[in-house]
């Protein structure tokens, strides 16, 4: 990803934040909100599309109750266990959500979940809990908390493992390409090897027989030479016997 890429999708990030604090405020009024928190990208077309407009004249921001913080020393009502946290997670209520309700720290909370080998719990269906939110109490307005880093992060390894694997993929078949190539180019070379083998000695045969019809040629000569001197001879024995 080039450096103008990532910016770009920090800036994404940012307003689609931004997105969400604001619909947060109009969850009161905004009809089949659940569903529409749940796609980034209808959230982004109902923010630039207009039509939040028509929701944020009439909203009334209320404050909310403030999260109780437990400290160290307040005993927890409730005992966290991996089903209670499955069931939230399947809910759709995020980690700071848990933490705040049962009393917990990030790092307790953190070693708790590796021992009960629930980091990177994944909701029914294959989705995170990156998207949940809580609200929490800011100058007596109501925000967005949204936990999307987890999920990012998650996204991000399985694309990363997936070009792993398309780049394994690919470098096996450029290998096979290349030996296949080599193969190819040695039985060429080979074929022209032959052929010039070949080529060289259908040219000593040519010569050859160049050379035979030549000797040919001289041995006929030399016979009809040979048959006149014989016929001279016997010619001149005649003329003798007279």
């Amino acid at each position: 990803m080039t450096p103008a890429e990532k910016r770009k999708q920090k800036e994404e990030r940012a307003k689609l934040k931004s997105y969400r604090n604001r619909l947060m405020a109009l969850k009161d009024i905004v009809p089949n909100i659940n569903e529409l928190w749940q796609d980034n990208q209808k959230i982004v077309q109902f923010f630039e599309g207009g039509e939040v407009a028509k929701y944020e004249g009439k909203a009334i921001i209320k404050p909310t109750k403030p999260i109780d913080k437990v400290g160290k020393d307040k005993e927890i009502q409730t005992k966290l266990t991996p089903e209670i946290y499955k069931e939230r997670k399947a809910q759709g209520i995020n980690d700071r959500a848990i933490m705040a309700e049962f009393g917990l720290y990030v790092n307790k909370f953190t070693a708790w979940k590796k021992e009960n080998g629930l980091m990177g719990q994944k909701l029914e269906g294959g989705r995170r809990a990156h998207k949940d939110f809580v609200p929490k109490t800011k100058e007596g307005v109501s925000e967005v908390v949204a936990t999307e880093e987890e999920g990012v992060i998650e996204q991000f390894k399985a694309n990363d493992e997936r070009l792993k694997e398309q780049l394994d993929l690919a470098q096996k078949a450029e290998k096979q390409a290349i030996d296949e190539l080599l193969q190819y180019q040695a039985e060429f070379r080979k074929l022209e090897v032959d052929y010039r083998n070949q080529s060289t000695e259908l040219a000593r045969v040519n010569e050859m027989l160049e050379k035979l019809k030549y000797t040919a040629q001289i041995n006929v000569w030399l016979m009809k030479q040979h048959i006149g001197f014989v016929e001279q001879a016997d010619l001149m024995a005649g003329g003798v016997d007279q």
